[in-house]
């Protein structure tokens, strides 16, 4: 095929014609028929996963919609789920906190009532269902970066460094 890299600023490109990514596309597809694809994790809701498909390996992943509409609450369930599953996961954020999220992770694995974790009013199973949460937590393959005003290069930097950290934790 006709192959020629073209170099800008910012731009390079390796173009390859049909004949060329049609087998690997097969290849792709016919490891997820047998179930030799590793990595993929499901949505936790079947209606989204009939619209978007699983969440497949090195593909990013943005969700956009205004401000307080629960966009990071939607991406921390569906990371904590697949978490939950053995892959390994990145939550990054702008406006929350390591302690912010932490928190919601606790509340929505242990189902504890996010408003009783802020004010500090939780009974006796409460507590308990925090900590078999907690317990559960650390051990999960899954990190949190916040970061407010984070440019693009640097979550590029970011996504490298985890890789590099779940790669090592196995």
């Amino acid at each position: 095929g006709v192959e020629e890299v073209v170099t800008d600023s910012d731009v390079v490109t390796s173009w390859k014609g049909m004949k060329e990514t049609l087998m690997v596309a097969f290849n792709t597809i016919q490891a997820r028929a047998d179930g030799r694809e590793t990595g993929v994790a499901s949505w936790p809701w079947a209606s989204v996963e009939r619209m978007a498909g699983r969440l497949v390996p090195g593909k990013l992943t943005i969700v956009a919609a205004r401000p307080g509409i629960g966009k990071s609450a939607f991406m921390q369930q569906v990371l904590l789920r697949a978490a939950v599953e053995g892959v390994a996961c990145g939550f990054v954020t702008l406006e929350m906190d390591e302690a912010e999220v932490t928190e919601r992770a606790l509340s929505m694995m242990g189902r504890v009532d996010s408003i009783g974790i802020r004010d500090g009013r939780l009974s006796g199973e409460e507590w308990n269902r925090m900590q078999e949460a907690a317990d559960l937590l650390e051990t999960l393959p899954m990190w949190t970066e916040y970061s407010p005003g984070l440019t693009m290069g640097a979550l590029r930097g970011l996504v490298y460094w985890l890789q590099r950290k779940a790669e090592q934790a196995g």
